[in-house]
């Protein structure tokens, strides 16, 4: 095997010419095969024409053998780290195809759905409104620990409607029902009922909350604080930067203005992490 072609087959799928230099890329991967690279391939390959040109150029039966086994040893070691790679890869994509967003539902339903969504807006004796990215910058995409707006919004939803009377309008997940529609709809629906749950959080007293992840506040979120500033409303932001992979009722306790939060309605003495209660009951 020529060292381009060892190189091609290590360096497959990714940007990197280093081998397997980043964290991504050595995820799962056996410490043995750690050191595993073109650089540390090609210096061995060098090794094993060295030592048949020691050989004086009259290789003996045992000088094959060794270099026969040194070569097999050198090819399993690639082929085993090119399986490994394959797999950490594979479980990376499984991991994320989790996190991915609900998928798109028929117009009726999405128009059912804004119904509820607009009747749970009106109807909630406490009413409080994110304000958070969709998804991660993507200065931040692929950084290990870097914290998922997305997810940690759904899990402040969840928390915070534990206590009773108390509706949290999420535009990540409860917008994202209006997606089958054409973009004009979408976004004038969207920007519609997000000034709908404004309004109302400000009748019942309840908060703009903004989740700031890395590298700060969107512009969008820049524009959601002045619309709250138009209603004369205080925003209370979770800063969310330090958190790591995103954020539970564990990160959230330990946030500046949480317990101003918690001040806000007769939420229970005890909470737990959304992973530590089942909803469906």
């Amino acid at each position: 095997m020529s060292t381009q072609g060892i190189d091609m087959l290590l360096n497959s799928g990714s940007s990197s010419t280093s081998g397997v230099s980043s964290r991504n890329a050595t995820d799962g991967m056996p410490p043995e095969l750690l050191n595993v690279n073109a650089v540390s391939v090609s210096e061995r390959m060098q090794q094993l024409i060295l030592q048949c040109q020691n050989t004086g150029g009259n290789p003996t039966t045992a000088d094959f053998k060794d270099l026969a086994a040194a070569l097999q040893s050198l090819t399993n070691d690639v082929e085993r780290y090119a399986e490994a790679k394959g797999k950490a890869e594979a479980a990376r994509a499984a991991e994320k195809k989790k996190l991915q967003r609900p998928e798109k539902i028929l117009p009726e339903a999405s128009r059912n759905k804004l119904i509820q969504i607009k009747k749970a807006i009106q109807e909630a004796p406490v009413c409080h409104c994110l304000s958070v990215r969709d998804m991660k910058h993507s200065s931040e995409e692929g950084k290990p620990g870097s914290c998922d707006p997305y997810r940690t919004a759904c899990n402040l939803k969840a928390i915070l409607e534990r206590a009773p009377g108390v509706f949290v309008f999420d535009p990540n997940t409860d917008n994202v029902v209006l997606a089958c529609t054409d973009f004009e709809t979408t976004a004038g629906t969207w920007l519609l009922t997000w000034r709908d749950a404004l309004q109302k959080a400000k009748e019942t007293g309840g908060k703009l909350i903004q989740i700031v992840t890395r590298p700060g506040l969107s512009l969008m979120q820049e524009q959601e604080e002045a619309m709250a500033g138009d209603k004369s409303m205080t925003v209370l932001r979770l800063d969310c930067t330090k958190i790591k992979d995103f954020g539970d009722y564990d990160d959230f306790k330990e946030l500046e203005g949480w317990d101003k939060l918690m001040a806000l309605a007769n939420y229970p003495a005890e909470m737990k992490n959304v992973a530590d209660v089942s909803f469906g009951s």
